[in-house]
């Protein structure tokens, strides 16, 4: 049985790290063939030294030359959505074979086959690199309920600490308007800080949470909607719960707590209609600040509410008033 060594990721002991060698060498073999991995693989981290600088060559190159496949990316979120038991491995299996043939031929595949990669090329370069599956929190996918496994990730270790990272979500996303997906690389969820990347990643098996102090499943999937954005500034919601509830005539208050400076940029959305809300601000320490937000609502109904830092999400609600 594969054993954790050490069960914290600690992302500032890569942080003195400078990546632009690893991904200038990425940046060598645009389209380059991946029916030997081995090869790919060495090209990519044989003139570098690090274990760090290795790992962040296979990223970068499989963040940089795999898509993320519309037709299959569909497929399989309603195969797993409607699928459960023996009738859901079953189908996971043939599927898989699929995402191996069509990540080869086509360089496009879905979250199973990026984390596949990169584990592959991870472990022909000699770093240990795991497969970690679970739950994928995003607009449309686990908000309440008891569930979904939707999502694959990697776990890797370097230099002795284990550290977590998502290729799919860092290479770009589906757009689906346009049923197509856009390359748009993100450093974010590139040996992401645990404690930030179970803000919207919940493995099946919870020692991949790399951290001690972890929500629950039900904790998870009924907290508040966090965006890549909230993750991205150490932005926090005190509240717990996703859905709402207020009598009609009530104030809906929102508190969070982040960096210094955001008030003159957050605001309140209802559904797509900003509203004009001065953020109240309260100190809280040098480095963190308390900051609220506030709106009654006088119609019975259910609203999505959104909490922006200028035009990105940070957070969304369901209000239900009564």
């Amino acid at each position: 049985m594969f054993v954790l060594q050490d069960g914290h990721a600690q992302s500032q002991n890569v942080a003195v790290f400078n990546f632009k060698r690893a991904d200038s060498i990425a940046a060598l073999y645009p389209d380059h063939s991946i029916t030997n991995l081995r090869g790919l693989s060495q090209k990519l981290t044989s003139p570098l030294k690090t274990e760090p600088e290795k790992f962040r060559a296979i990223f970068k190159w499989v963040c940089d030359n795999i898509s993320n496949d519309y037709s299959l990316f569909t497929t399989n979120k309603k195969k797993r959505e409607t699928l459960s038991g023996d009738a859901l491995r079953n189908w996971n299996k043939a599927f898989n074979a699929t995402i191996i043939e069509k990540l080869t031929k086509e360089h496009k595949t879905v979250c199973t086959g990026y984390a596949y990669l990169i584990r592959e090329l991870a472990h022909s370069a000699g770093l240990s690199c795991e497969i970690v599956n679970g739950y994928g929190r995003n607009a449309v996918a686990n908000i309440g309920g008891t569930g979904v496994l939707n999502h694959s990730w990697n776990a890797v270790q370097l230099d002795n600490k284990w550290y977590l990272c998502d290729a799919t979500w860092a290479s770009g996303a589906i757009d689906s308007q346009q049923k197509k997906f856009v390359h748009n690389y993100n450093d974010l969820y590139f040996l992401t800080d645990p404690a930030q990347f179970i803000r919207n990643h919940y493995p099946q098996e919870v020692r991949w949470a790399l951290i001690d102090d972890h929500p629950s499943l039900h904790e998870f999937l009924n907290a508040p909607l966090a965006y890549p954005a909230a993750i991205r500034e150490h932005f926090y919601a005190d509240d717990d719960h996703f859905e709402v509830m207020l009598q009609k005539g009530a104030r809906l208050t929102l508190s969070f707590e982040g960096p210094p400076g955001l008030n003159k940029n957050l605001s309140m959305a209802i559904g797509d209609s900003r509203l004009q809300i001065q953020p109240q601000l309260q100190s809280v320490a040098d480095d963190r600040c308390q900051y609220r937000l506030s709106q009654a609502f006088y119609f019975k109904g259910s609203y999505a509410v959104h909490v922006l830092l200028k035009d990105e999400y940070l957070y969304s609600y369901r209000v239900v008033v009564r």
